[in-house]
């Protein structure tokens, strides 16, 4: 339809094809052709279930895109958490593919903002940026006014660097720090939560070194070092 005022038409050309429409498009002898919609309203969209309102209203930064990370960070955004920032250093690798939520056309691209390219796909909700490098430094790339609405990290990196670093950010009062990670062959899921001001590298280890030697069991006999790319190479 032709509207007064489009751009590029003057006032009486656009007057001119604007009657026009309302004889041959919006007449009354003309059928008009119906298409099927959808209600993208949230408690819509919420009908099928949802986290509670104490997650889903959560500033979230994911810390690690890789496989522990792409998942968690979907399942959020799928369950109705609309604020999500990802932090990642990396580029994807096919290797990856096997346990990732990207898939081939992703291969080569930074894989925080491809994943939050596909965080925005999920819902007409979710509000998904990237950051891209190496935590903390990356954190630069949000603002001070993003770094202090951040009320929830999520660490899914695996690294004891990062979790040294996560201690000496000034997070926002009440932020919560939930950090997972799976054992050797992936038998067990960890999750530790603590808020994030006062979260203590030493209380960490003291839980998860409990574990420490089952994994220990698991992996004898295993060598970590295998052949081709991906985690745990030797190239």
């Amino acid at each position: 339809l032709t509207r007064p005022g489009e751009k590029g038409l003057s006032r009486s050309t656009a007057r001119v094809l604007a009657q026009r429409d309302r004889v041959t498009v919006l007449g009354d002898g003309v059928n008009l052709r119906w298409i099927d919609g959808q209600n993208l309203a949230p408690d819509e969209l919420a009908r099928r279930g949802s986290w509670g309102d104490e997650l889903r209203n959560r500033r979230t930064l994911l810390l690690g895109g890789g496989c522990v990370g792409s998942i968690a960070v979907e399942m959020l955004a799928r369950g109705g958490v609309r604020s999500l920032c990802v932090l990642d250093a990396h580029r994807l690798e096919a290797v990856n593919l096997v346990r990732h939520t990207l898939s081939l056309e992703d291969v080569g691209l930074e894989k925080a903002e491809r994943l939050a390219m596909r965080l925005s796909r999920l819902s007409p909700l979710v509000h998904a940026t990237a950051a891209i490098g190496e935590f903390p430094v990356a954190l630069a790339q949000l603002g001070e006014g993003d770094m202090k609405a951040l009320d929830l990290i999520l660490d899914c990196t695996a690294s004891d660097d990062v979790l040294r670093e996560i201690r000496a950010i000034n997070w926002a009062e009440g932020a919560l720090l939930a950090s997972l990670a799976i054992s050797a062959g992936a038998k067990r899921l960890y999750c530790y939560v603590s808020r994030a001001a006062i979260f203590d590298n030493e209380e960490f280890w003291k839980e998860l070194g409990q574990w420490g030697s089952r994994d220990e069991e698991d992996r004898a006999g295993v060598s970590e070092i295998r052949e081709g790319r991906g985690c745990y190479d030797s190239v």
